[in-house]
């Protein structure tokens, strides 16, 4: 009991501080004399952390880390340590920790020891006086022997300027070197009239250099010694280092000539009100000349019903040390002026208010604009008002400025966070951010920008979920500078108006659907034919491309027609009319011309034949049967074509032809097309052989691969070979690739014999190696049809892994104008070829329009010059510099280069000087079988000519 009651006193004693604070430095007790010696009440301290106490965050953390650190350790601590009191005035405290709670808290106790330590350090403060009296003042002393010359520095003379002792030599050149040019005449002068005797003492002001380049501002005093004789023979002296006391008469000088030449009237008194400054623009503003005013009171240029309020000011000043405000004064001419006032206290050094300093700006025009703004706004608010749409003036903050009464009287259920200030956006939207998206396009942010006119159209949802549409029209406002401040933005109701634009809309949309479409099968009519085929033609002329145009006409349909009703008849013509739609590609036009005639348009056509393969396809579509309400029926066709821009290149021609094209095809017998050029039927009926004989190769496999070997021109060794597909015809003997190639890429049997080929020559470059007759790389073609094959690189993976073929073998070569077909879609999948390991080759380079951009791009190892190139080498000087420039660019791009085609000695020599060693072309060799270059294998490689 007798320990607690201990305890208590203890915690609340009058004299010890206690606190008790853990390892975060929160406050977890303190006792009431800890918060009467630091002012805080109790509640507020054990919210707060020991930060509270310290005079600043650096100095809290100094002492947290030290001082807590050191009695956690279990080191005793008491120290004497300065803090801050809640009024911000610092005092001394001893202080002593302990730890308690097995070291995670610790206990505090302060006792106030400033009046010991102030005494202490007033006793520190008086025997540094003395011994500064002891030892001289801060002043440099000099002594100068006149009669021997011989000079005395003293070490503070010399610390001036930024030397010790030892560093300078006692000699007059020591100082003399030192002083400022421009100073050394007038000081020398001094010197000299003190010698002389004209003066009693020398006092000179000058700049002496320091040590660190920066020059010093030096007072220097001395007086001459005479002897018994009046000869001058010693002179004595003092240095005081007055830089700092210089910097502040300049600045005061700078701040004195400043305030007399601003044009704003800055007016002193003392703290009775007695004027003791007056500057020029004070004589502009009020008329007086400062000697006819200074002495007078201040209440002189105030008018007499203002001298309360004077007073009431004054008042405020000596409380707050500032004040502003707006007040009237008087000229001297008794004129009444508007000015803007703002006063200060004037303090002496040690802070005590020894004056008062008005500035003062004359704000009359400034009140009357303000006036007639007012008179404006009023005027301008009377107009809206008679406005029965909402109408708002928004400032470029969103703040609204100004709105009219029928807006006012609707915001009595909108929640507005400072009415004073409402938003735009609250108001209208009963948002709390500023409209944005597709729905609420912010009209204010686009004006800003554009500082134009603007109308836009916002939706909106009522209760009912019902969609209210509200126009807003926004103009900019300006000020006279013509920047834009805001916008004045007026609103409307337009759901009304929107929904009978729409239907008026619809209504319009359907007389032109009608008049453009078959009522029947909703194909286009004659009319929109007419306009789609003169875009086409407008089209193929810009692009100089190929069109089809098909005339089909039903066979026998008037039959269909007399015999079973031409309900059926419509039946029959719908499900004609959706196979067609069904036959074509999306960018192609079907037509109905009316009765069983129909028109189609076909586009960008790579190869004109390209069209008998529609026209094939439509009639095998036609001639399935139809299933009519039980009637199993079949229709026939006949189909005219006729081409742009071959047989003509106008609408009505190629209709006209067309049409005729058909009738022949009737005279053929019908359920056949013909062409209106009879060449090209005959080249469509060659086509169509044509195919069926290449389904018929690629079953039978009648393809053999000849390789036409590459060759380095500098030792003519071989270095590879390119493989060349040949078409093996039982009767035809061998078909040239020119006449196949072609259509089987555009029926995309090249896959199937790109596939062959690559299987036969890696099958046969993986056999040679394993004879170990180092054939080198083997280069193929890669059709873009095989780029575009989403499995191509598991195939082509499979096919190395089943032939034994290797990565570093084989060399994939692309076209330049497949590359630039789809630029991006290739650079993806030639990076997984190069992933591979496998060389890629640009084949035909500098045919294609390439972009040098994408080039960079391209995961490419060689460039393969064009024959196109070579051919008239070296005698034409334009392929000349191409094929330079190509090995150029090559090189730069550090790219192996190859030239194709060439065929004679001076294409070869001119090649391989240009700086490309590598040759493939007719003056090495033609493409030959297997067996033909294995000859050359075995035979050491090398060929010569």
């Amino acid at each position: 009991m007798k320990n607690r009651q201990w305890i208590e006193q203890f915690a609340n004693s009058s004299h010890i501080g206690i606190l008790v604070v853990d390892k975060e430095r929160n406050n977890l007790f303190v006792n009431p004399r800890l918060c009467e010696m630091f002012g805080y009440e109790e509640e507020f301290l054990l919210s707060k952390t020991a930060e509270v106490f310290h005079v600043n965050h650096d100095t809290f953390l100094k002492f947290a880390d030290l001082a807590f650190n050191a009695v956690l350790s279990g080191t005793p601590l008491g120290v004497d340590y300065q803090f801050k009191k809640q009024d911000g005035s610092l005092f001394w405290v001893h202080i002593s920790g302990d730890p308690i709670k097995n070291n995670h808290e610790v206990l505090w106790t302060f006792v106030d020891v400033t009046v010991r330590i102030e005494a202490v350090q007033e006793k520190e403060r008086l025997n540094e006086r003395l011994e500064l009296a002891l030892s001289g003042s801060h002043d440099g002393l000099w002594d100068w022997n006149i009669l021997t010359h011989e000079v005395y520095y003293s070490p503070r003379w010399k610390e001036i300027i930024g030397y010790s002792d030892d560093e300078l030599v006692n000699e007059f050149s020591t100082w003399q070197d030192r002083v400022h040019p421009d100073d050394l005449q007038a000081v020398m002068d001094a010197i000299e009239d003190n010698r002389s005797g004209k003066t009693d003492y020398m006092e000179n002001r000058h700049r002496m250099k320091h040590k660190d380049g920066s020059w010093v501002w030096i007072l220097d005093r001395g007086k001459t010694i005479f002897d018994e004789n009046s000869k001058a023979i010693r002179m004595i002296g003092t240095h005081t280092d007055i830089t700092h006391q210089k910097a502040i008469e300049l600045k005061l000088s700078q701040q004195a000539q400043m305030i007399e030449q601003i044009h704003d009237s800055v007016i002193s008194t003392d703290m009775e009100g007695i004027i003791t400054s007056f500057n020029h623009g004070a004589e502009l503003l009020l008329g007086y000349k400062s000697n006819e005013i200074i002495g007078s009171h201040i209440t002189k240029i105030h008018q007499k019903k203002d001298f309360e309020l004077v007073r009431k000011y004054t008042e405020i000043l000596k409380k707050d040390g500032e004040h502003h405000s707006e007040i009237r004064l008087v000229k001297k001419s008794q004129e009444i002026i508007d000015t803007d006032l703002s006063l200060s206290l004037i303090r002496d050094e040690k802070g005590k208010p020894i004056g008062m300093v008005g500035y003062s700006q004359d704000i009359t025009l400034r009140k009357k604009a303000q006036n007639k703004l007012k008179q404006e706004r009023k005027y301008l608010q009377s107009i809206i008002d008679g406005v029965d749409d909402p109408i708002m003036v928004i400032k470029d903050n969103y703040t609204v400025e100004l709105m009219n009464s029928s807006l006012k009287e609707s915001l009595s259920d909108v929640k507005i966070a400072d009415r004073e200030h409402p938003k735009c956006y609250e108001i209208y939207y009963n948002r709390s951010t500023p409209c944005d998206g597709n729905d609420h396009p912010c009209p204010l942010k686009d004006v800003l920008q554009t500082k134009k006119h603007t109308r836009v159209v916002h939706n909106h949802k009522t209760k009912d979920g019902d969609d209210r549409y509200i126009e807003l029209s926004v103009a900019p406002l300006f000020d006279k500078e013509k920047n834009c401040i805001g916008v004045i933005e007026s609103a409307r109701d337009i759901t009304s108006h929107l929904h009978i634009q729409n239907e008026l809309r619809e209504q319009k949309n359907m007389l032109d659907y009608q008049a453009h479409h078959d009522a029947l099968t909703g194909l286009p009519n004659r009319v929109l034919l007419n306009d789609r085929l003169t875009q086409v033609i407008e089209k193929a002329k810009r692009n100089s491309s190929k069109f089809a145009l098909l005339f089909i006409d039903l066979d026998h349909f008037k039959e269909i027609n007399d015999s079973l009703g031409h309900l059926i008849g419509d039946e029959i013509l719908k499900t004609v009319s959706s196979r067609l739609k069904e036959s074509l590609r999306d960018e192609d036009t079907v037509a109905r011309l009316g009765g069983d005639e129909f028109v189609v348009i076909l586009e960008e056509l790579h190869e004109v034949q390209d069209s008998s393969l529609i026209a094939t396809k439509i009639l095998e579509t036609l001639s399935q049967p139809i299933n009519v309400k039980g009637n199993i029926l079949y229709v026939s066709a006949s189909i005219g074509l006729s081409v742009y821009p071959n047989d003509g290149d106008s609408a009505q021609n190629l209709l006209k032809y067309a049409d005729s094209a058909m009738y022949k095809a009737k005279d053929e017998g019908r359920n056949n097309y013909q062409y209106y050029n009879a060449t090209m039927t005959e080249l469509a009926f060659e086509r169509v052989v044509m195919e069926t004989s290449l389904r018929t190769a690629i079953k039978e496999e009648q393809f053999v691969v000849y390789y036409q070997p590459q060759v380095d021109g500098t030792t003519d060794k071989l270095i590879g070979m390119e493989a060349l597909v040949r078409w093996q015809h039982p009767t035809m003997g061998i078909v040239s690739p020119a006449k196949f190639i072609p259509l089987a890429e555009s029926t995309g049997l090249i896959l199937q014999i790109d596939k062959y080929v690559m299987k036969t020559a890696m099958t046969q470059l993986a056999q040679w190696y394993k004879d170990g007759l180092n054939p080198g790389v083997l280069a193929m073609n890669l059709a873009v049809k095989q780029l575009q094959q989403k499995d191509f690189i598991e195939m082509f993976s499979s096919l190395m892994k089943e032939t034994g073929c290797r990565a570093e073998w084989i060399e994939l070569e692309v076209t330049e104008s497949q590359i630039m077909t789809h630029p991006e879609e290739a650079i993806k999948i030639l990076n997984k070829i190069s992933d591979l390991g496998i060389e890629l080759a640009v084949d035909d380079f500098g045919t294609g329009y390439s972009s040098l951009a994408y080039l960079k791009k391209l995961p490419i190892d060689k460039l393969k010059i064009d024959q196109a190139f070579v051919r008239e080498l070296p005698y034409n000087e334009e392929d000349s510099a191409i094929t330079k420039a190509v090995i150029v660019l090559a090189k730069n791009l550090k790219l192996k280069v190859i030239a194709e085609g060439v065929e004679t000695k001076e294409q070869k020599e001119f090649i391989v000087e240009s700086g490309c060693a590598n040759i493939q072309g007719f003056f090495y060799s033609k493409a030959i079988p297997a067996n033909e270059l294995e000859t050359i294998l075995k035979n050491g490689n090398i060929l010569l000519k």
